[in-house]
């Protein structure tokens, strides 16, 4: 934290040996105003299921934080979120009986979902078009295919090749050369790469 964290200068001055978990000192530390999920514990195993397979155990969606709501960014495909009918735009109003407002003031919205075990049931209450509706899924291994999409636009005489990707790791050598070949053989010579729910990874992929 104190070399590598982006708010390393707002830093306390506490000492991690007098928590009972690194989370419970991940939780103390955190820059609050802006810090509320950007930071996580995760175990080794479930690192390098991400790094080298693109997988996690969990619901299959990604969230944003808009003040105190919680917003569905991603839902993946074949997902028990998907299969749950959660969709990107939807708000999440309660989890497993706790209010997402209730949630903040703990300091505990980062691990509002529970464990990352195969089987952990989570139920929600989730707001869509001024309606309220309950769903609920059990975690399981989820893949990200890590280029979502490919598409061409023709442009008056431009060819623009459009690009979702959604992280740097392993399989995105192999997913990113089928992308630019389909996209050179479709004459395509102007490229948007979309990397707005991008959360980073390997920096070789980068280069």
């Amino acid at each position: 934290l104190s070399d590598i964290y982006y708010w390393y200068r707002e830093l306390p001055d506490l000492d991690p040996v007098s928590f009972d978990s690194p989370h419970d000192y991940l939780e103390a530390v955190r820059f609050r105003p802006l810090d509320t999920s950007f930071s996580y514990i995760t175990d080794r195993a479930s690192n390098d299921a991400f790094f080298s397979a693109s997988q996690f155990v969990g619901l299959g969606l990604s969230t944003a934080i808009e003040g105190t709501a919680m917003r569905v960014t991603e839902v993946y495909p074949g997902s028990p979120a998907l299969e749950a009918n959660l969709s990107r735009g939807d708000r999440i109003v309660e989890i497993n009986g706790r209010s997402v407002t209730a949630l903040f003031e703990p300091g505990e919205i980062g691990g509002a979902f529970g464990p990352s075990d195969i089987g952990y049931a989570v139920e929600l209450i989730v707001e869509r078009g001024g309606e309220q509706f309950h769903t609920a899924g059990s975690k399981r291994l989820v893949t990200i295919p890590t280029v979502s999409r490919t598409q061409v636009f023709q442009v008056g005489s431009r060819t623009v090749g459009y690009v979702y990707f959604r992280n740097f790791v392993e399989p995105s050598y192999d997913a990113l050369e089928v992308a630019f070949s389909d996209l050179r053989q479709r004459g395509v010579n102007e490229l948007v790469l979309d990397l707005r729910y991008n959360g980073g990874g390997l920096v070789g992929v980068a280069q």
